[in-house]
């Protein structure tokens, strides 16, 4: 099963983006910040990353 790691600052965002997904067969993780994303990036194999580039809380 592959993975995918949404990495997003807004909540709704991540929510839609992980429930049409998971409906998929995919295996989602979530992060909202930066450091978070790094972490789930050491201890997870993740296929897909998906950022939205300009967040304003990074």
């Amino acid at each position: 099963m592959s993975s995918i790691l949404i990495v997003d600052d807004e909540q709704s965002i991540r929510k839609v983006l992980k429930i049409f997904l998971d409906k998929q067969g995919y295996k989602i993780s979530t992060a909202t910040k930066l450091a978070e994303t790094y972490s789930l990036l050491k201890e997870k194999k993740i296929q897909l990353n998906t950022i939205r580039y300009k967040s304003p809380r990074w």
